[in-house]
């Protein structure tokens, strides 16, 4: 894919949801782009290539465009356990943060689950030594065995 082919693949599939303010604004970001790469050595269809998909670009671009443009409403529970049109966030002000909590008994899961990974680990480890370990020290401890069992004789 040439430069002309991969900005007119952009352009049309960003005309499709952008202003056309918005298509030209990126059409020219994506062609100098190009230029400066092509400038710096690169054929055109490798700088194309290093871009990738002009599909993908352009999903891209519309998805951040969307997000930018959506205005943001919070809701809040109220005391009655229903939700309602947060008034801080009309006010301006911040909502605040809510960190996630683990509860007493899912942390103590947890932790039984990773002792458990973790002694399995163990245990296959020693299991892998042992077997080969074993096939060796076995004779060896009967010769050992034997050897003493003669010199008392």
């Amino acid at each position: 894919m040439n430069k002309k082919e991969f900005l007119d693949a952009l352009g049309k599939r960003l005309s499709q949801q952008l202003s056309q303010e918005k298509v030209a604004e990126h059409i020219q970001y994506y062609d100098r782009y190009l230029t400066e790469k092509m400038m710096q050595g690169m054929t055109e269809e490798e700088a194309v290539a290093q871009l990738g998909n002009p599909l993908l670009i352009a999903r891209t671009i519309m998805d951040t465009a969307v997000e930018e443009e959506e205005p943001k409403v919070v809701y809040e529970e109220n005391a009655s356990g229903g939700y309602q049109r947060s008034s801080r966030e009309e006010a301006g002000q911040q909502r605040p943060v809510h960190h996630g909590k683990i509860s007493y008994q899912a942390g103590c899961l947890i932790s039984a689950i990773v002792v458990i990974l973790v002694l399995t680990l163990i245990l296959k480890l020693v299991g892998s030594v042992l077997s080969l370990i074993l096939p060796v020290a076995i004779p060896v401890l009967v010769v050992l065995m034997v050897i003493e069992y003669f010199k008392k004789r």
